[in-house]
């Protein structure tokens, strides 16, 4: 492919001599392609609406329902190495916190009423920060977060958890810059047991806060997104929103298994198109996906990779019956049943095509006349040799339309009477390129952004015929699946 040919292959030549400007005019007429609209496998679309499955969101986070009402600190010597285990310190005082490290869980009590016990830790880069407080059900504590200012050494409380009820759990999450912050469970009513946990994370701090689809991060099609799943309860919501009905496959990578799930959202309808790489027809809406860990794995260094990948827009034309999907070429072709309206990416396609040239030299006459009538009626052939197909297109000397090398759509047109029309009549020098014919066949390249024709590969006069250097050059390779929609 991609060089410069012979006629089409199932063209019939027929040669015939006439006079015009004392000059030898070549006709090729054209036989059509098979016809045969079951040489497609085609697969079926299920016209049942796939039903998004929610995602249960846990409990949110830093709910404050009473306010911290304890007393000002202020600690002069910043963080000193304490923990848990040195039984000979009390951290009832935030100059002797306790210091907590990522993924630890920690244990503790409150003793006396209104209690409150005090760990610490640093932060040397911006990280997200998750605590989550557990108690016995005889003691209502709370949680308050300060953040340590080194020039005055005065707690600064800058957020928390204090859900009213003896056993609550209190839950918090947010991200933080680089410093020193301290923490108190702080015993409300009651006394007893505590436990919590304590995580860190710096990986995906761009996108955090994002565990519930309120807080949801907006995605950009076609890009990768690098996220961890750094603690048990940790969910990653993502969102998108599409004002067309759209081809969208969706995918995650992880060595943890971890899952990228539907979480709801705002939307008019979602058409599987494919379940074995999650490809479905989204119909304008706001969509929500969740990526978790269905086995309770986590890992603050061991990341995953999601990707929504638009492959395509879809047009809202109620008469289209098939649809081609090449998600690698990013191309959605669509046809009604008489392949005579056609789209690709949602874009009308068109084939029009107009060259007119005329040139006079002391060495003979050049004129060139060729045109395709868009709205001649014809239509797609669907045989098996000449089937839609996704193809990248490099480059041509002589393009309808000046794009880039990118992937682009391959049509053949065919009808009974003739739409295309190459009428090249020269003299002198360039009699060579005598020409002159009205075909019923041609096949063309259609850009994906556009819906426009970019060129014609089969037959073209410049190409194919004419004396001279101009080529045209693409390349196959690309798989395209037809589905009966």
């Amino acid at each position: 492919m991609g060089k410069k040919r012979s006629i089409l292959s199932g063209m019939l030549l027929v040669i015939m001599v006439c006079s015009y400007f004392n000059a030898s005019i070549t006709t090729y007429a054209s036989t059509l392609p098979e016809d045969n609209s079951n040489a497609l496998e085609l697969i079926e679309i299920t016209n049942e609406e796939i039903v998004p499955e929610t995602i249960q969101e846990e409990h949110k986070a830093n709910i404050i329902e009473r306010t911290y009402n304890g007393e000002n600190y202020t600690v002069t010597e910043g963080i000193s190495a304490y923990s848990a285990s040195d039984d000979s310190t009390s951290n009832t005082n935030p100059s002797y916190a306790y210091v907590v490290t990522n993924d630890t869980v920690t244990q503790g009590a409150i003793e006396t009423d209104h209690e409150m016990r005090w760990y610490a830790f640093t932060l040397s880069e911006k990280s997200k920060v998750t605590i989550l407080l557990q108690m016995v059900d005889t003691l209502d504590a709370d949680l308050y977060l300060f953040a340590y200012n080194e020039e005055t050494y005065e707690l600064e409380l800058i957020g928390g958890s204090a859900v009213e009820g003896a056993g609550t759990t209190e839950y918090f999450n947010s991200v933080m810059e680089t410093g020193i912050y301290f923490f108190a469970v702080s015993g409300y009513e009651g006394t007893g047991a505590f436990a919590f946990a304590y995580y860190q994370s710096s990986t995906d701090v761009q996108n955090e806060i994002n565990d519930t689809t309120s807080e949801a991060t907006e995605i950009t099609f076609n890009s990768d997104i690098v996220g961890v799943i750094d603690n048990p309860n940790d969910r990653d919501f993502y969102k998108f929103t599409v004002t067309k009905p759209t081809v969208v496959q969706y995918s995650i990578i992880s060595s943890n298994g971890y899952s990228l799930l539907y979480a709801g959202g705002t939307y008019y309808g979602v058409y599987l198109i494919s379940a074995d790489n999650n490809t479905y027809k989204f119909m304008p809406g706001t969509y929500y996906f969740a990526a978790m860990s269905e086995n309770g794995a986590y890992s603050a260094s061991s990341t995953y990779t999601v990707n929504f990948r638009k492959v395509g827009e879809m047009s809202s034309d109620s008469s289209i019956t098939l649809v081609g999907v090449c998600e690698p070429a990013r191309i959605v072709y669509e046809t009604n049943s008489s392949r005579t309206v056609n789209y690709i990416n949602g874009n009308p396609i068109d084939i029009s095509y107009s060259c007119y040239e005329t040139y006079a030299f002391a060495e003979g006459f050049q004129s060139y006349d060729i045109s395709i009538d868009a709205n001649a009626g014809a239509r797609v052939s669907f045989s098996q040799a000449y089937a839609p197909a996704a193809v990248y297109y490099n480059y041509s000397t002589r393009p309808a339309m000046n794009v880039s090398g990118r992937p682009a759509l391959m049509l053949t047109y065919i009808s009974e009477k003739p739409f295309y029309k190459i009428h090249c009549s020269t003299t002198g020098a360039f009699s060579e390129n005598n020409f002159w014919d009205d075909l019923g066949v041609v096949t063309v390249l259609i850009d994906p952004e556009t819906g426009k024709l970019i060129d014609i590969t089969e037959f073209n006069f410049f190409y194919d015929f004419a004396v001279g250097s101009n080529r045209i050059d693409w390349s196959s390779g690309y798989k395209m699946i037809f589905y009966n929609n």
